[in-house]
């Protein structure tokens, strides 16, 4: 009878050891998805600009890192920027956008590993925007004097963001930049061409400015330090900020 038990025993403490063995290995072996590619929802929404790309990847416990690359535009089309300004038509429109972030998941949030959940960290953006525009100047007596602009904008944002990712089925995920506060560095430089005799060209540049302040606030600092006299470029320090959504796929 002792022997019996002491079987019966060793069967039990075997497969036992057989099932947790086997378990470890499962787990060892399961797929880890590390790397999410992202399609950004903002700026096509927003700005009707090139898709955004990003790229993320887990590299420790509750940590990862994203960039996120693609084409910009100028948010300026045809049309009236004031009684007396028009723009007619614009070319040679285009630029480019990098931007970087350090992310910390935050553990005791979090039921799942990242990259899922909330996040914080800092982050570093880069915008370039480049374009020429014809445009018409009317003065009291209805004459109109044809302008050419060229223009370039550059904003750098340095700044801490606070996010969700959702996991949708182990696969796709919804990436929201909910508050991402910075401090940001506007550089523009415009040039007008044309027949300059009778035009207020510092006024003129003005008022692009304040049509290009309707899309990013920001730019209103060049106008509000009084520093667009444009006789070559002017910067600015102000506020920045950073929302956005993208739509993930892990593999």
């Amino acid at each position: 009878m002792k022997l019996k038990s002491i079987i019966i025993l060793v069967c039990l403490s075997s497969t036992l050891n057989i099932i947790h063995a086997q378990s470890n290995d499962s787990t060892k072996h399961a797929k880890v998805f590390k790397n999410v590619i992202k399609l950004s929802m903002t700026s096509t929404l927003l700005y009707g600009n090139f898709p955004l790309l990003e790229y993320e990847r887990v590299v420790r416990k509750n940590q990862s890192f994203t960039i996120q690359v693609g084409g910009v535009s100028l948010p300026i089309s045809a049309g009236s920027i004031t009684n007396t300004l028009q723009l007619t038509t614009s070319h040679k429109k285009g630029g480019y956008t990098i931007a970087v972030d350090y992310r910390f998941y935050l553990p005791k949030e979090n039921k799942d590993p990242a990259p899922h959940g909330v996040y914080i960290g800092p982050y570093i953006s880069y915008y370039h925007f480049g374009g020429e525009n014809n445009m018409e100047v009317t003065d009291t007596d209805g004459n109109i004097t044809p302008l050419q602009l060229k223009t370039r904008v550059q904003v750098l944002n340095m700044g801490f963001q606070i996010g969700y990712q959702f996991q949708i089925k182990k696969r796709w995920t919804i990436d929201c930049i909910m508050f991402g506060p910075a401090v940001a560095n506007y550089k523009v430089n415009m040039k007008l061409t044309g027949d300059l005799s009778n035009i207020n060209v510092d006024e003129t540049l003005q008022e692009v400015i304040q049509k290009l302040a309707t899309k990013y606030p920001g730019i209103q600092t060049l106008l509000d330090n009084e520093l667009v006299e444009f006789k070559g470029s002017s910067t600015a320090w102000s506020g920045g900020f950073r929302y956005s959504i993208h739509i993930g796929f892990r593999f």
